[in-house]
Formats: C-alpha cells, sequence, structure tokens
C-alpha cells in the first residue's frame, strides 16, 4: 500500500480525486474507505486495484487554479464612478464665498463706452504684462478701464494699482 500512496502523492491525487474518478468509472466507495486500505484495516477488491491503477497510469491531475474573484475589480470600479461624480460636482457646484453666497460665473462683460466696473468674483488676481499674478483684488472692487484692445483688459483700481484683468468677472456700473 506504501508504493500506491506514494504513487498517489507523485500525480497528485487526493483520496477525493481517487474517490470521485472511481464513482466516474462505476466504482461507488468513499474517502473513509479508501483511507482504511491504504492503512491496510481494508483490503481493496481486485476491480478497485485495477481501476485505481487505471487511473494512477493516466496523467498526473492537475491543480486546479483558484476561481476568479472578481471583488477587487468591483471595488476599483467604484472608486472609478465615485471619482467620476466627485469631480462632476466640484465642476458643476460654485463654491460659496465668505457670505455663503455662491461666486458669480464669468460672464462677458459688454463692449459698449462704460469704462466703470465692479469685480463681480469672489478674487480676481490683477496681473503684469506678462499675465504674472499682482495681486488679489476682493469682490465689489471699483475699476476704470484704461484698455480694451487684448484678450486681458488694462485697469486702473480706485486706489490708484494698475494692471491686467480678465473682463468676464467685470460687473458694469455705468
Amino acid at each position: 500500500m506504501t508504493v500506491l500512496k506514494e504513487e498517489m502523492a507523485r500525480k497528485r491525487l487526493t483520496q477525493k480525486d481517487l474517490v470521485e474518478r472511481l464513482k466516474a468509472v462505476g466504482i461507488e466507495t468513499s474517502k473513509a474507505t479508501i483511507c482504511r486500505s491504504l492503512k491496510g484495516e481494508r483490503k481493496f477488491a481486485e476491480t478497485e486495484l485495477r481501476a485505481i491503477r487505471d487511473i494512477l497510469d493516466m496523467k498526473p491531475v492537475p491543480k486546479q487554479p483558484a476561481p476568479r474573484s472578481y471583488k477587487g475589480i468591483a471595488i476599483v470600479a467604484t472608486l472609478v464612478a465615485l471619482s467620476a461624480i466627485a469631480i462632476l460636482v466640484v465642476v458643476l457646484v460654485r463654491e460659496p464665498d465668505s457670505t455663503g453666497e455662491p461666486t458669480p460665473q464669468a460672464t462677458p462683460a459688454p463692449q459698449g463706452r462704460c469704462d466703470k466696473y465692479e469685480i463681480a468674483a469672489k478674487d480676481l488676481w490683477l496681473r503684469d504684462e506678462h499675465t504674472n499674478p499682482v495681486t488679489q483684488l476682493p469682490r465689489g472692487l471699483k475699476l476704470t478701464v484704461k484698455n480694451r484692445e487684448t484678450r486681458q483688459w488694462q485697469v486702473e483700481t480706485e486706489d490708484n494699482r494698475s494692471g491686467w484683468v480678465d473682463p468676464g468677472y467685470l460687473k458694469p456700473i455705468c
């Protein structure tokens, strides 16, 4: 029986596998019966021994791959979906200012003869001629437009600071 145990080990055949393969060829037995027979407490019937030899002469039993788990994929997909929702919320919802009111969205300023404007955004950067930020201007600050020939308008604040601003965040006060 030792030779049979070694051959089963070499072929990676468990007692449970042996019971299933014997059942497939029409021999009904149990794992406990195989175990007792391998220990020498019971003798294999001739038909059992012949069937076991036939089974052991086959190719080794390949290890079954572990079943695939899609749990990790589901978690990643959920995180991607939540991230996309969070990005949409950030894009669609305007950040309230210190008064709790939403910051106005940029709207093109009118192109009329009015030169007096007020800052409508929560904050607006006054920039130099190279579009580098110089200082932050608060909402409600009054400006006078000096030049509208570029994408950024050249302005002067009521406290005599000069620079360029994005006209989309200005509200006319004429």
